[in-house]
């Protein structure tokens, strides 16, 4: 016959065995200690200053004084001094100090996830305070789903999606104590934030964007009283620049500049931009599109159309024009060519749309000239029909 019993190590009264109440007193205290245990720390180094009467608390690897050479037993003070005991993997164990379930698992006491509680019922005996033994989750200090929650992240989730969902409506508030704290959303990637957006150490909506060094620029705000939005660091919106109208294409096939008016009212036709071979001459004498400094221009785009079908396809050259105030931009002045395409085709006389990408940033106020020249060979003058706009991003404010 051994002498402990084979799960809780507790010591068996002997055949002929005198002093028979010590033995079953060492087993009762035994139990004492593990039935409905209850830990009141874990980790633990060295005894506490003044212990409670059937404190039981779990001990490091290396444990001091009294505690000596009992690493990772769980010592329970009583009457006679420190009690010992091997916990074995698997017993469960309230943390007094935590508010929590652990168990104990390769030789760790483990926070008790929600998914040990229901496999199997081992939590269902262990958890209390609920129907069919679940988990009590009022009050718990954290909770991680597919991963372990920490001081800073009460709740921790990993996955790819959440689903929140209602017979009615549906409502998530992030609230804040003060004005001056922030109610966020944070966005990051590979754990670096990126964006921002809520009540941002305010009560008007804003959002926010970071560099790679950390650094945060507000790129929106919306002031809760008027409901008027700003935005601090500048704004880039949509703007089409217009440019209808009507282009003589001489039969030497010179480049030419748009028709004065674009068409309104009397016309002249500018064919003055260079001669058939090369580019379009340097001095310019018509006006384009006004644009700022700090605009992009996004492509060049409309409907075209040749009035006689030789007249099959053109090439269009588009410059940024600029100089200094005051001068006369059509002699002193510098351009930069933003857009050069040959063979754009527009066969037949029916309308044909344009779609040419620019993609030019502009480093200085400036107009935009375009000439035009046809590409293949025609018979006498003839005329290209257009409505065309560039589109832009205005630049920030």
């Amino acid at each position: 016959m051994t002498d402990t019993s084979p799960r809780l190590d507790l010591p068996l009264i002997q055949p002929s065995q005198a002093q028979k109440h010590v033995t079953h007193n060492e087993a009762v205290l035994a139990l004492d200690t593990v039935v409905q245990l209850s830990i009141a720390g874990f980790d633990l180094a060295a005894p506490p200053a003044d212990p409670l009467p059937g404190a039981t608390y779990a001990l490091g690897a290396a444990p001091s004084a009294e505690w000596a050479g009992q690493g990772g037993r769980l010592a329970t003070w009583g009457p006679n001094g420190w009690r010992f005991i091997a916990p074995a993997d698997g017993w469960i164990g309230w943390d007094t100090e935590g508010a929590q379930l652990r168990v104990r698992k390769n030789g760790v006491w483990e926070v008790l996830a929600m998914g040990d509680a229901g496999n199997g019922g081992t939590g269902g005996g262990a958890g209390g305070g609920g129907a069919g033994g679940a988990l009590d989750l009022q009050n718990v200090p954290g909770l991680g789903i597919g991963t372990a929650w920490d001081a800073t992240n009460r709740l921790a989730v990993h996955g790819t999606n959440a689903l929140l969902t209602s017979d009615g409506g549906f409502d998530i508030a992030v609230n804040k104590a003060a004005a001056g704290d922030d109610a966020s959303l944070t966005f990051k990637t590979a754990y670096a934030p990126r964006a921002l957006m809520g009540l941002l150490g305010r009560d008007d909506f804003g959002i926010k964007v970071a560099d790679d060094s950390g650094t945060y620029r507000e790129s929106l705000r919306i002031d809760r009283a008027s409901g008027a939005a700003r935005f601090p660091s500048g704004a880039r919106v949509s703007q089409v620049l217009h440019i209808p109208g009507k282009w003589q294409c001489a039969a030497n096939g010179q480049w030419a500049g748009l028709s004065d008016n674009s068409g309104h009212g009397a016309e002249t036709y500018n064919q003055n931009y260079g001669p058939k071979t090369g580019e379009p001459t340097s001095r310019f004498v018509d006006l384009g599109p006004f644009v700022r400094r700090g605009s992009r221009i996004v492509a060049l785009r409309g409907v075209m159309r040749a009035n006689q079908p030789d007249l099959s396809a053109f090439d269009v050259r588009v410059y940024h024009q600029t100089g200094a105030n005051g001068d006369f931009w059509g002699n002193d002045y510098a351009r930069t060519e933003i857009l050069s395409r040959d063979g754009v085709p527009i066969p037949g006389t029916a309308m044909y749309v344009v779609d040419l990408a620019i993609g030019y940033d502009v480093p200085k106020d400036g107009l935009l000239i375009m000439a035009l020249r046809p590409s293949t060979p025609i018979a006498s003058t003839r005329f290209i029909y257009s409505s065309l706009a560039f589109y832009c991003l205005t630049a920030p404010d």
